[in-house]
């Protein structure tokens, strides 16, 4: 029977990094990450009570009973012999078995995965703990019908039998849940944090022993790892020695480390992916360094900071048969290389960043064309002190002008090159408008301002007038710095509707870029400084835009249902949803900017409350902001994919769905039954 002082680094191993003998007994240096190096007998070092078992409670044929067997007729007359053997070329079975064994026992093993798995549970309560992290790592925004969430919804409608749907309804309600889940996740992140939080303080409380006791549990199983061995056993081996007559090995408490052939760095053997490791590093001794390849590994040369890297990837000691100025030295790593692997291994959850494209952001003279005479320049003069303080250079760059046009319905007209509706004329005739320009050969933006609000700015006092347009003219700068950014970024999408685009893709191209506008606007208003302003009556939003909406989106249905025209629904539908999007998005940005609370108690809020809307509204201004703070990696429409759901998500309401199809989309106006079920999931 075994005693009850376990080594987990076998003695005949540590002996050959003897640095001292007294009578039989060895000696060895222990170098530590927490206290002075000392030197030791083999006896006491690397040794635990009851490590593998308790021979008082397990009797004969204990865990360590069976690994001090495995020594004794396998392990310690393995080593000895490839300390004896000559450098160069050795049979690999036996060091494949060797090895294998040696780095699966060790203490570093425990230490390690406990380590690393209390730094997981850590950061995962750190996680928890914030809603957009949360929401990251779960890949809640992951906007894709292949994410994780859409499987999980799927597999689930699955077994509530709405396979028997078509297919395209199926695809729409798993649209819906998912949406719902979004807008939902932050109140239900909250309400269930608490509960998960003292689970996982819970499960941390047992990880030390939940570790120890699998550890011994495998080990019990098999002494030799099957898929460590066979690994190993594939890989060319064999011994090398210092370059210099006075150099060491030393030994980590892993025992043996690996490397990838695309790696730079060197991780403990167990904690590397054996079938992709291109090197395996063990050393026998302080002169012997056991050496497995998948190529040709090359002279000895090759591994002059070898000890470096044994260092690093030990986990709280090495054994040394020296304690020169280059050993010391290495005290400092010890650890290094479990702290990087445990630093934050859910990272690999996160999808990976590409590096942003250089948005172009030449300060460029903003050119402002202002009718002929005296009162042309002031407005002039007043329109240029404002964009010195409200456009920026990214914006600056890619701007045309800012027109002051007499006639705003003309000036409008020329640069689209068709007719324009009642509305547009007299939307553009009181706000102005931010229209795309071909110049040179690429597209620019330019910025059309009514002369009446050229006038009211260039007053010489802080009447209401003044500050009405100055407010009009922040957020056209707002939406023009917007529109600027996809110049510099993807010019298709400034160049507006593909003729090859059906009516959907076209509607709601045009509908994103004005929500996405509208949120700019508002960031451009809100950061003004004055935000006292927003918390007046007068900046207040009504009511008006969403009760209109919600009219004539049920219009729009009933219209679909009498005469079955599709392209008259989405004509029919899309004018409120902008209406709806461009006011919304636009107190978001203002809300953002200022800190100002514009939606809470005013009517347009209460409206949204009243429909079960306001969970709708926070979703919009995150993905609006997420979308903004992304635009450094903007590519195509794709880009705005995120906001197109937020058109459809309007659409729901009122059950109608939008389905893509190979050659475009395809759009249902729901029955009453199936439009219930729809209008169900989204109170839920």
């Amino acid at each position: 029977m075994s005693g009850r002082k376990q080594h987990y680094i076998p003695q005949f191993l540590q002996r050959g990094f003897e640095a001292s003998r007294t009578g039989a007994k060895s000696q060895v240096i222990v170098v530590r990450h927490d206290k002075e190096a000392y030197l030791t007998s083999t006896e006491g070092s690397a040794a635990q009570r009851d490590f593998y078992s308790n021979p008082l409670s397990d009797g004969t044929g204990s865990l360590d009973d069976q690994i001090t067997a495995f020594e004794r007729s396998h392990l310690a007359v393995a080593v000895e012999e490839l300390r004896e053997a000559p450098i160069g070329r050795v049979e690999s079975e036996k060091v494949a078995q060797t090895v294998a064994h040696l780095s699966w026992r060790t203490a570093s093993v425990r230490g390690s995965m406990r380590t690393m798995t209390e730094s997981a549970f850590d950061q995962m309560t750190d996680i928890l703990g914030d809603p957009d992290e949360t929401r990251g790592f779960l890949g809640i925004d992951a906007n894709s019908e292949e994410s994780s969430l859409n499987d999980s919804v799927r597999a689930d409608l699955v077994k509530l039998g709405v396979g028997a749907w078509p297919e395209k309804f199926q695809r729409a309600i798993e649209r819906v849940i998912v949406f719902r889940i979004r807008e939902r996740f932050d109140d239900l992140s909250h309400r269930s944090k608490g509960p998960l939080l003292n689970k996982l303080r819970d499960v941390r409380g047992r990880i030390s022993n939940s570790v120890s006791d699998g550890h011994v549990r495998m080990l019990s199983e098999t002494l030799v790892p099957p898929t460590h061995f066979e690994e190993l056993r594939k890989l060319r081996w064999s011994i090398h020695a210092p370059s210099e007559s006075s150099g060491h090995f030393i030994l980590p408490d892993c025992v043996a480390i690996a490397r990838s052939a695309t790696a730079i760095t060197y991780e403990p053997l167990i904690l590397a992916s054996v079938g992709e490791a291109d090197i395996v590093v063990m050393p026998i001794s302080k002169r012997r360094l056991l050496v497995g390849s998948r190529g040709q590994f090359g002279s000895c040369a090759a591994l002059p900071t070898i000890n470096v890297d044994l260092a690093k990837c030990s986990f709280e000691f090495f054994v040394s048969s020296q304690l020169d100025s280059d050993t010391k030295a290495l005290k400092n790593l010890i650890g290094s290389r479990i702290a990087a692997l445990s630093a934050d291994p859910l990272e690999q959850q996160k999808a990976p960043i590409a590096p942003p494209k250089k948005l172009v952001c030449e300060l460029a003279k903003v050119h402002v064309k202002t009718p002929i005479g005296r009162t042309g320049d002031s407005i002039k003069t007043a329109i240029s002190k404002l964009a010195q303080e409200a456009v920026s250079p990214e914006c600056a760059s890619y701007l045309e002008s800012i027109v002051v046009a007499n006639d705003m319905a003309q000036a409008l007209q020329t640069l689209s090159g068709h007719a324009l509706t009642a509305n547009q004329i007299e939307k553009a005739a009181t706000h102005g408008s931010v229209e795309p320009v071909r110049r040179g050969g690429e597209w620019r933006i330019r910025v059309l301002v009514p002369r009446t609000i050229g006038q009211a700015l260039a007053q010489q006092n802080a009447s209401a007038e003044h500050q009405a347009a100055a407010a009009i003219l922040r957020l056209l700068f707002g939406r023009a710095h917007y529109f600027t950014c996809w110049a510099s970024q993807c010019q298709q999408v400034v160049a507006g509707v593909d003729p090859e685009m059906d009516a959907w893709s076209a509607s709601t191209l045009h509908l994103t870029l004005r929500a996405g506008g509208s949120y700019v606007s508002g960031l451009s208003l809100g950061r003004s400084g004055v935000k006292a302003t927003f918390e007046t009556e007068q900046w207040a939003p009504r009511a008006t835009p969403y009760l209109s909406c919600a009219a004539e989106l049920i219009n729009a249905r009933e219209h679909a249902l009498k005469d079955g025209n599709v392209d008259r629904l989405i004509a029919d539908a899309m004018p409120p949803i902008e209406i709806l999007l461009d006011v919304v998005a636009t107190v978001c940005g203002i809300e953002k900017s200022s800190g100002a609370q514009l939606l809470h108690t005013s009517e347009l809020g209460l409206a949204l409350q009243r429909a079960g809307l306001s969970e709708w509204v926070s979703l919009l201004a995150r993905d609006l902001d997420q979308h903004w703070s992304s635009r450094s990696f903007w590519e195509s429409r794709s880009d705005l994919k995120t906001l197109t759901a937020h058109i459809e998500r309007l659409l729901w309401t009122i059950g109608v769905v939008v389905s893509p199809t190979e050659t475009g989309h395809w759009i249902d106006v729901l029955d009453t039954n199936l439009a219930a079920v729809f209008a169900n999931t989204l109170r839920q």
